[in-house]
C-alpha cells in the first residue's frame, strides 16, 4: 500500500465561493486500470466488474426567483425528489433459493401479478431501436454484452 494514502483539506470550506457538493458514484473516483495483471505497488484490489455510467443530468433554471432571471426565456424550476431507503427495502425483499425450473411454452408477462409468488429470470435476444438510446440513458433496459480483444 502506498505510504500517503489519505488526503487532508484544512479549511477547505472556506475556499469556496458558495455552498458546494459532488454527488459522485464511488466507480467515479477510482484511477483506470491499464492491465489485468495486479500490480501491488499501486493496488491491493482484484477487479471484478466495471462500472458504466448509465446517466448524466444536467438542468438549469429560470424563474423570478433567480438573480440570472431571464424573462426573454421560459419560466424554468427544478426539483430534486429523494426516495430514501430504496437499498434497504431492496435488500429485505424475498430472494429465489431452490425449486428453478427452464419454461419453454410462452407466456404474457405483462398479465403476471406484480406481488405474484412465481418469480422469473428472463434470457432475452432485444432488438433495440438506436432513436431509443439516449431516452433511456438514465436507466437502460438491459446490460451491454460486449465482445473484448484483450
Amino acid at each position: 500500500m502506498p505510504e500517503n494514502k489519505w488526503l487532508e483539506f484544512e479549511n477547505f470550506k472556506f475556499n469556496l465561493p458558495v455552498p458546494y457538493t459532488i454527488y459522485a458514484d464511488f466507480e467515479s473516483l477510482i484511477v483506470k486500470i491499464n492491465s489485468c495483471a495486479p500490480d501491488p505497488e499501486r493496488s491491493s484490489t482484484v477487479p471484478i466488474a466495471n462500472h458504466i455510467p448509465c446517466g448524466y443530468a444536467f438542468s438549469s433554471a429560470n424563474n423570478k426567483y433567480l438573480d440570472s432571471y431571464d424573462e426573454n426565456k421560459p419560466s424554468k424550476y427544478i426539483l430534486y425528489l429523494d426516495a430514501n431507503n430504496l437499498y434497504g427495502w431492496a435488500m429485505s425483499q424475498p430472494l429465489p433459493t431452490h425449486g428453478f425450473e427452464w419454461i419453454t411454452q410462452p407466456i404474457d408477462f405483462m398479465e403476471i401479478p406484480d406481488e405474484s409468488d412465481i418469480g422469473y429470470i428472463l434470457e432475452v435476444d432485444m432488438d433495440y431501436p438506436q432513436n431509443l438510446h439516449n431516452l433511456h440513458n438514465d436507466y437502460p433496459p438491459g446490460p451491454r454484452n460486449i465482445k473484448c480483444d484483450k
